[in-house]
């Protein structure tokens, strides 16, 4: 947070600042079938040939470099550790260049020998994506026989760390929660004490097509969670673990999911107008690319932005179509696009505002 203020407050004070992360998806191609994932229901087309190739990324990370980029996360599209020799080169370089590095994973790549490199280059953070502490569930909402395949994968992890005496990389799960595993999260909980994992993301179901409905939460449902949540945030704290459950409950993200757009100019709409009253900053500080090389504020929005391919990071973010997002977005004008937003921004956003704020 502290880096990302001060990207912030150099664009507040000289209208020019520096990202702080990058956001990449290495591929859209995964091995499992994940009944509510993105990626599925928007990419039509898989194709590796279009896809960036091991030596753009390598490329694209010295840019990063060179702008001072101090974070990597590699998250969505597809399964970052499907094409796995590749993204085991990125993420050495990542940390050969000094920088944080977080990934996520549907945890079944995570052999003994992936483990012990994980643990030997110091990744940061991986997010395991565990639904369910009930192989069937895990298995029905993951599209895939995989429950054992990513308990054991944690093991090897967790194993190595402390075989090596390492703190990294740090795990945690990240669980989307429906109406299939909701009240199954507080043996989530025990389970994530038991394997030592140090914490849970608990993420609000997006409605990327019709087919994913089914599994959303009704209105006794919801209510029926916010005493769940209630118990899980008993045991985060007996079993010191970390956990969103407090901001999940607080900003109502199973309610605000899907209509982001909306929610989160609503925590803006009595502030005064100005740069500390700006619903959503990504623009300021984040560079997401897509595995085509498009490259966006963010992996919500559907332009078509510019493409690494074409343009250097350094033209993208000074550029034109930065620059009109950051134009559009200062008056607060989110776009539809934006609905999707993960909830968990609504309290990031409102940190980032009450920092700025008061300096």
């Amino acid at each position: 947070m502290d880096e990302i203020l001060k990207s912030l407050l150099s664009w507040k004070r000289k209208g020019k600042g520096w990202p702080t992360q990058i956001q990449i998806h290495l591929t859209n191609f995964c091995n499992l079938k994940c009944f509510f994932c993105p990626t599925r229901a928007l990419v039509k087309e898989l194709d590796r040939k279009k896809e960036l190739s091991k030596e753009e990324w390598m490329r694209i990370i010295e840019e990063g470099n060179e702008l001072k980029v101090k974070e990597w996360h590699i998250c969505g599209g597809g399964e970052p550790f499907f094409f796995l020799v590749d993204t085991l080169e990125i993420m050495k370089l990542i940390k050969e260049s000094g920088k944080y590095g977080e990934v996520i994973s549907n945890g079944t790549f995570f052999s003994n020998e992936v483990a012990k490199l994980l643990v030997e280059i110091q990744w940061d953070k991986v997010y395991v994506s565990l639904d369910s502490p009930v192989a069937r569930t895990q298995n029905f909402l993951r599209g895939s026989n995989c429950f054992n395949q990513i308990i054991n994968g944690i093991k090897n992890l967790v194993k190595w760390k402390e075989r090596l005496r390492k703190d990294k990389p740090q795990l945690i799960f990240h669980t989307v929660i429906t109406n299939k595993n909701y009240r199954q999260l507080p043996k989530l909980f025990k389970l994530a004490k038991n394997l030592k994992v140090s914490g849970i993301s608990l993420n609000a179901l997006n409605i990327w097509k019709p087919e994913i409905k089914k599994l959303d939460l009704n209105y006794e449902e919801k209510k029926e969670l916010v005493k769940i949540l209630k118990e899980c945030k008993k045991l985060a704290i007996k079993f010191n673990l970390q956990s969103n459950v407090q901001d999940f409950l607080k900003f109502l993200y199973f309610e605000k999911a899907n209509v982001m757009n909306k929610a989160m100019v609503e925590e803006v709409k009595s502030r005064k107008s100005d740069f500390s009253s700006i619903a959503c900053y990504y623009p300021w500080y984040n560079i997401s690319i897509f595995a085509d090389g498009r490259t966006l504020p963010c992996f919500i929005l559907k332009d078509e932005g510019e493409n690494v391919k074409q343009k250097s990071l350094k033209e993208i973010w000074f550029g034109k179509y930065f620059n009109e997002v950051r134009k559009r977005f200062l008056k607060n004008k989110l776009k539809e696009d934006c609905s999707k937003c993960n909830p968990w921004n609504l309290p990031k956003m409102k940190e980032i505002r009450d920092k700025l704020k008061s300096r």
